[in-house]
């Protein structure tokens, strides 16, 4: 939908993705500024964040990773699996290295690692999350 500020759809598909599509679909993936765009409050902390994932969760997607979220200069991302309704999720950070570069399509990669790595981890969100930023890691050093 967009990133640091900026959108890439017509805002008036903001709505759409909210009421239509967040509801059908088994794993979000949105990066700090779509989750605050789907959420409607801003995602300051690594608690709002975790906040946020509760929030979507209850949209309706069981898996929830906020891909990155800027706090300090610091890049976090924040998971979430709820595995059965009614129950907490359970709820992770990873810390990303930054790489003193621009990279665009991050996002993109990082959304189709994750679901290469859940399709073989699909009862461990964390360690699928883990392994999807080390490979995204380690291609964007080769790339630099």
């Amino acid at each position: 939908m967009g990133d640091e500020g900026k959108l890439y759809v017509p805002q008036e598909l903001i709505s759409v993705y909210r009421e239509r599509v967040v509801p059908v679909t088994s794993m979000l993936t949105p990066n700090q500024f779509e989750a605050e765009l789907l959420t409607g409050f801003r995602i300051q902390s690594e608690n709002d964040g975790r906040k946020a994932c509760n929030f979507l969760h209850e949209a309706g997607p069981s898996k929830v990773v906020i891909t990155s979220i800027n706090i300090d200069g610091n890049l976090l991302l924040v998971g979430s699996h709820a595995k059965e309704k009614g129950k907490p999720p359970k709820q992770f950070k990873i810390v990303i290295p930054k790489i003193p570069a621009y990279f665009t399509g991050t996002g993109d990669l990082m959304t189709a690692l994750l679901l290469v790595w859940s399709n073989k981890y699909p009862d461990n969100l964390e360690i699928a999350a883990e392994l999807a930023v080390s490979s995204l890691q380690a291609l964007l050093q080769r790339t630099l």
